[in-house]
């Protein structure tokens, strides 16, 4: 697989997750195709200032006359960046670390585990969660569940999609009070275990400029800039 194919893999991951996932679902976003053009994000300005401001346009740079063209057209209807992130991803066959035995990490499905998990991801990310949402995601062949705990209490959560190719990370969560320790290592590498059973050979993740520096020494390699743009209030 090429840079560019594993590129399109994760934004296409990401893409269909939010597709399964509603318009009305936290975070609301507006995505267009990896390979967007000037007039693409020009239908999504307009969706936005025709039926909700509060929907976020993400924009991957392409490096490319494209998103210098869609990067001025946002700013002249009025769009900033809110924030922005960064796009990862791991060949999981260079993956060599251990996971800690006193951590039990869970595949879930059941009524109670997904409220469990819908709790503690709302908790962790500080923004509401839809159990509903989750609900419905988690009877998706291709979404896994994942319920961590430590001394029998649940301190963590994340969501694998199978999909494009490729296995995605999404929704990786501590409790704030957990946090600091190598939770999240063990979690990535519980997952690294699921796509090498999958016979997939790379994990996707988008994140924080400041968490890529914490994957980044678990293996995974940047990929590219993704800014979300958001159309600001009109001042007085």
């Amino acid at each position: 697989m090429t840079s560019k194919q594993l590129e399109k893999n994760n934004i296409n991951n990401v893409r269909n997750l939010f597709a399964l996932m509603g318009s009305k679902s936290w975070p609301k976003r507006l995505w267009a195709n990896y390979d967007y053009e000037k007039n693409d994000i020009n239908v999504l300005i307009n969706k936005v200032l025709n039926e909700d401001n509060s929907h976020l346009i993400p924009l991957w740079d392409k490096k490319d006359n494209n998103t210098i063209s869609s990067t001025k057209l946002l700013k002249e209807n009025g769009f900033d960046i809110s924030y922005t992130q960064t796009a990862m991803a791991l060949d999981v066959h260079l993956s060599n670390n251990v996971l800690d035995d006193d951590l039990n990490i869970n595949f879930v499905g059941s009524k109670e585990d997904i409220a469990t998990w819908v709790e503690i991801a709302s908790n962790s990310f500080s923004f509401p969660i839809i159990y509903e949402t989750i609900y419905n995601l988690s009877k998706n062949k291709n979404i896994d569940l994942l319920l961590i705990y430590k001394d029998d209490i649940p301190i963590g959560t994340a969501l694998i999609f199978t999909n494009s190719n490729v296995v995605g990370v999404h929704f990786l969560s501590i409790l704030s009070s957990y946090r600091g320790n190598s939770f999240s290592k063990n979690i990535i590498e519980e997952i690294v275990s699921f796509a090498k059973r999958e016979e997939l050979q790379y994990l996707t993740l988008i994140t924080s400029s400041l968490s890529s520096n914490f994957y980044e020494k678990l293996g995974f390699k940047k990929q590219f800039v993704l800014n979300y743009y958001i159309k600001q209030c009109n001042k007085s």
